[in-house]
């Protein structure tokens, strides 16, 4: 065999490799998604507080919508999403369950120590129940959700966050967003409503590869009032969609406002060619 013979065998073999390792990598992405996408936080369709605190009312008729199983033209989660990746999705479980197990370790070290428990770990919250008309037709949706943390020392409602870089900088610098203050103070109704008092809300952000010293937290009263603004946008939307009948005009869902934010997150999200009325474009 030649040198030239032996040298393409060569890059055969490594051509070989490459494309093996290709179809390897994709067979672990897809074991990684497929998981996520059968967890039932992925298959949850009503938006908990963390979506009902956003501002968009399209973004909330689309959700309303889909979660009623009204139109088959809007997609599951992520479906026109480009830019979906649930890794800091997943990246952020996977914290969420640590510190739950480091808090029932402190509980623990309470209870030993003869203290009563100072935390409440992964608490689930009605902040509105569902209501219903006569015939059963649903009037309003159910508000619930998980809360991280409660505190009762400080009577202090937590939600943790695990950031990348640039999320957490920009908290540092520009404190909570209306996403994140709106989603503390729901859970803060939350607790209220089971009994609890609540003086404060806060958010801790914990950056992913950070250390202990970039570890933040916004705190600050809890505000009935803006939990009642969030509810009352909520009800605004549904009045819009029935007074539009968007069951039977698709078309309407475009005469609901928009307020664009993070729209790169929106599954119904399409900037640059929108076809029906299904998909955004993200503007005012």
């Amino acid at each position: 065999m030649s040198d030239e013979d032996d040298e393409f065998d060569k890059e055969m073999a490594a051509e070989a490799l490459r494309s093996d390792d290709d179809h390897l990598l994709n067979d672990l992405k897809y074991m990684i998604t497929q998981y996520d996408a059968e967890k039932p936080r992925s298959q949850q369709l009503l938006p908990g507080p963390s979506g009902a605190a956003h501002p968009c009312m399209r973004h909330h008729a689309y959700a309303i919508s889909r979660a009623r199983k009204r139109f088959l033209g809007i997609p599951e989660a992520r479906g026109l999403n480009r830019f979906n990746n649930p890794l800091p999705s997943i990246q952020g479980t996977a914290m969420h369950e640590w510190l739950e197990k480091a808090v029932e370790a402190a509980n623990r070290r309470l209870t030993e120590a003869g203290k009563p428990l100072r935390w409440l770990s992964e608490t689930h919250l009605i902040i509105r129940p569902e209501e219903r008309d006569e015939e059963g037709n649903v009037l309003r949706e159910q508000l619930a959700g998980t809360c991280d943390l409660y505190d009762v020392q400080t009577k202090t409602v937590i939600d943790w966050k695990n950031p990348g870089a640039t999320a957490h900088k920009k908290v540092v610098e520009h404190g909570l967003g209306e996403v994140y203050r709106g989603q503390a103070h729901l859970y803060g109704a939350g607790f209220v409503k089971l009994g609890f008092p609540v003086e404060t809300v806060g958010v801790v952000f914990i950056p992913k590869g950070g250390t202990m010293r970039g570890i933040h937290m916004e705190r600050e009263p809890y505000n009935p009032e803006l939990v009642e603004e969030i509810l009352a946008r909520l009800d605004d939307v549904e009045y819009r969609m029935k007074v539009l009948d968007v069951e039977n005009n698709p078309n309407n869902f475009l005469r609901i406002p928009t307020t664009p934010l993070d729209c790169n997150y929106c599954h119904w999200w399409e900037p640059k060619n929108p076809q029906g009325p299904f998909q955004c474009e993200g503007k005012l």
